[in-house]
């Protein structure tokens, strides 16, 4: 068995969204001072890899206490796609969904180190219509957001968690071939957020 960790480390030096950098780690108590480490944690929901709910698009959606967690863990598979522009239509994934999960493996891992960029490859209208046609309960991208930045109405998000599919978010996929695997998705059950860090495992024997 091997395991894959495609979680992004949570740091200040993590690329986010331009204005979204919250990160932020402060010590309250220190080993020297008093015996033990204990800090606090600033992060905003959408930064590294993380999960959204229904709640991040549609205005009486569920919050993350609301994610069936059957739907986190399971079969997945990675798909590797190369569309022909930065988004990822119907017909490039058409008869090539197999199961309820699905992450898409593109060029999009290499920019993870760099800054901030809006020119990513994100999935298009078409394509997430012909998931929800296809079943599909959890959909994962490599990098922060599975739609195109600044989208008018925001339709792809809107499409998928009106049908009530996971999103993640933020995943490394650099070191992960295409296939099939089981995915461990921990995301934190927040009352009243509509996004929430995760870890994220991919395993394989």
């Amino acid at each position: 068995m091997k395991i894959f960790d495609v979680t992004l480390p949570l740091s200040p030096d993590l690329v986010t969204s331009p204005g979204e950098n919250f990160f932020a780690l402060e010590f309250t108590k220190t080993f020297e001072e008093s015996g033990a480490n204990v800090s606090k944690l600033t992060v905003g929901n959408h930064n590294g890899t993380h999960v959204d709910a229904p709640l991040h698009f549609l205005k009486d959606g569920g919050d993350t206490t609301t994610i069936d967690p059957t739907v986190l863990v399971g079969p997945c598979q990675v798909l590797e796609v190369k569309p022909s522009g930065l988004l990822i239509e119907k017909a490039d994934i058409e008869g090539r969904i197999k199961g309820e999960r699905v992450i898409f493996k593109t060029t999009n891992s290499a920019l993870l180190t760099q800054p901030f960029t809006a020119d990513y490859i994100s999935v298009g209208l078409s394509a997430a219509e012909y998931l929800v046609e296809q079943g599909v309960k959890l959909v994962g991208v490599d990098y922060f957001g599975c739609e195109a930045k600044g989208s008018p109405g925001h339709p792809v998000h809107t499409t998928l968690l009106k049908s009530q599919v996971v999103i993640v978010e933020g995943l490394n996929l650099s070191e992960v071939e295409q296939g099939e695997y089981e995915i461990f998705v921990g995301a934190l059950k927040i009352s009243g957020a509509e996004a929430s860090s995760a870890r994220v495992l991919l395993i394989v024997d």
